[in-house]
């Protein structure tokens, strides 16, 4: 049998995105003022596939070919040195419906808040 992945990553390691921080519903109550975004470097990417409860691959019935499903993919983020904080991680679900939460720019970051909030 014969696996197949057709899947592109929107972003490669090595890119630089601006994404939301703190990331997921942290809060900083005190320490430097932090804005609601930054930019960071993508040092590394976890890719999930959709699979069976048990992370396996089920094949049900004869075939010569079996395509994967990509359904998250976990970026590593590395934030700026100079801002001292700590690598973290976005977690991108490849539905057609998500919010995307990884960004090119500050402009398209700020352009798709404005969206969500109105």
């Amino acid at each position: 049998m014969h696996i197949s992945l057709d899947f592109t990553a929107p972003f490669n390691v090595g890119d630089k995105v601006v994404t939301a921080y703190p990331p997921g519903a942290n809060i900083a109550m005190s320490g430097p003022a932090i804005p609601g975004h930054l930019q960071a470097t993508i040092g590394a990417i976890k890719i999930i596939f959709e699979l069976a409860p048990d992370n396996g691959l089920v094949v049900t019935q004869p075939t010569a070919e079996k395509s994967l499903t990509v359904e998250q993919l976990v970026y590593t983020l590395l934030p700026e040195p100079s801002l001292g904080l700590s690598a973290f991680m976005a977690e991108c679900s490849m539905g057609e419906n998500e919010a995307p939460k990884l960004f090119i720019s500050e402009e398209e970051f700020l352009s798709a808040s404005l969206h969500r909030s109105a």
